[in-house]
């Protein structure tokens, strides 16, 4: 492939993997059962595009201090091969802002 097609797609490329922003909600209540809920995210769907039904995931769930996610992977596709590590890295993102993993029952869903 000559540079002046290949240096763009790269560029590009590069632009599309920075852009990717993962989506993690905490919990509305704290004093409750913990609970996570990472949501894979539909085929060309970017991982934003989920906030609003995750917050009505969490007002309709008030007996659970329920924490949220959403992976967002690259070109908004979630590929097989590496839905397992989005989902990794979700949990690290909710470990840093506080997650108990030991007292927590995981749930992992998608669209």
């Amino acid at each position: 492939m000559e540079p002046a097609v290949f240096l763009p797609l790269l560029a590009a490329a590069i632009l599309v993997a920075a852009s990717a922003s993962n989506v993690v909600l905490s919990p509305i209540a704290a004093d409750k059962p913990c609970a996570a809920f990472v949501l894979i995210q539909g085929a060309q769907i970017p991982a934003e595009r989920y906030v609003p039904l995750m917050q009505a995931i969490q007002q309709a769930t008030p007996n659970l201090s329920l924490w949220m996610g959403s992976p967002d992977f690259q070109l908004n596709t979630p590929e097989p091969l590496v839905i397992g590590s989005g989902v990794s890295d979700i949990l690290a993102s909710m470990k840093s802002k506080g997650l108990n993993s030991t007292s927590c029952t995981l749930f992992i869903g998608g669209h």
